[in-house]
């Protein structure tokens, strides 16, 4: 395996890490911002 080939593979790794990374991130921020809108929902509920 010569270094050329060698890079290419860490930068497919790196994508595919990088990719991954933000996907869960994107799946976190989702997950906390229907949680907490639950909340906001509940909070509306009880002024009125």
């Amino acid at each position: 395996m010569n270094l050329d080939q060698l890079l290419k593979a860490v930068e497919i790794l790196w994508k595919g890490m990088l990719t991954i990374f933000v996907g869960i991130t994107t799946i976190y921020l989702i997950i906390l911002v229907l949680s907490h809108f639950d909340q906001i929902k509940n909070l509306f509920r009880r002024k009125q």
